[in-house]
């Protein structure tokens, strides 16, 4: 498809120039060249001009469905990549959860009731822990939020996650809801890698004037105010490998702009927030 379209454009853009260097030739020449009659030039010019429109008509609407469609193409592959790593930890935590089995087994096997209790005891206070589990109304985001958790335990990074709300009128489809925030998160949890003091990422949302109200912020090093803006832009990173960088935050502006919400970016000493707002009510 890329292809075809690039030698579409590359058509296009050689049907001009021969059509302009037959009308300069004509018009220049005259009576030396008579490439052209005088009287022609004129219809040929009209007949040109609605022709070469159309041409970019449908060029620039190939253009915004190649767009469209990379942009699905990037929301899918986040999504799969967020059921990969959902999968991945359910299979980890059904592993830890035979093995709690087997030693709670081992104690009553050998007749260490009081053992056996104590240990019940301190794996249910573990799962009563805040934070350990988020109930919200929305799996995906559900799923993902422990997803994240794990990732950043493993790179020795705090994840805390405080929602105030269950979110039931949160109207994103999954795939959008994963590449939405698992790119905001992604983005905490690697600025936070990059910081040499405090390593935290957390998750804050509530409702606030009709809206859902979302706060992703991480302890990583100050955004300068004159990118504040530029990190939203399609291919814009400060990485300086920038080969597959510089999408993410711009497909978040993308959801977000379709669901008629805002997304802001604070940053300062005590860390970078973005601050994303949804309305409850869907977008039309």
């Amino acid at each position: 498809m890329h292809n075809k379209l690039f030698f579409s454009i590359v058509l296009a853009f050689l049907f001009q120039s021969l059509i302009l260097c037959l009308i300069n030739i004509s018009y220049f020449s005259k009576e030396a060249f008579k490439i052209l009659p005088a009287e022609d030039i004129g219809l040929l010019v009209g007949i040109f001009s609605i022709t070469y429109a159309l041409i970019s008509i449908y060029l620039l609407r190939q253009i915004f469905n190649l767009v469209e469609k990379d942009t699905a193409d990037n929301n899918r592959e986040a999504y799969l990549e967020g059921l990969k790593e959902s999968l991945r930890i359910l299979r980890s935590q059904r592993h830890d959860f035979l093995n709690h089995l087997q030693v709670v087994h081992g104690f009553l096997q050998i007749g260490l009731v009081k053992d056996a209790q104590e240990y019940l005891a301190a794996l249910c206070q573990e799962a009563k822990q805040p934070g350990r589990q988020v109930t919200i109304d929305q799996p995906a985001l559900a799923a993902l939020l422990e997803a994240k958790k794990e990732k950043a335990e493993g790179q020795g990074v705090t994840f805390q996650v405080e929602v105030q709300s269950d979110l039931r009128h949160l109207y994103l489809a999954p795939l959008e809801t994963t590449s939405l925030f698992g790119n905001l998160l992604d983005n905490a949890l690697e600025a936070t890698g990059r910081a040499g003091h405090e390593r935290r990422v957390w998750l804050r949302a509530y409702e606030k004037n009709g809206e859902y109200v979302f706060e992703i912020g991480n302890t990583g090093p100050v955004i300068p105010q004159d990118l504040r803006q530029k990190i939203f832009e399609r291919g814009f990173t400060t990485k300086e490998d920038k080969e597959g960088h510089g999408e993410g935050l711009a497909i978040v502006k993308e959801i977000v702009g379709r669901h008629k919400g805002t997304i802001a970016v604070d940053s300062g000493e005590a860390g970078t927030v973005f601050t994303l707002r949804l309305p409850k009510e869907r977008a039309v």
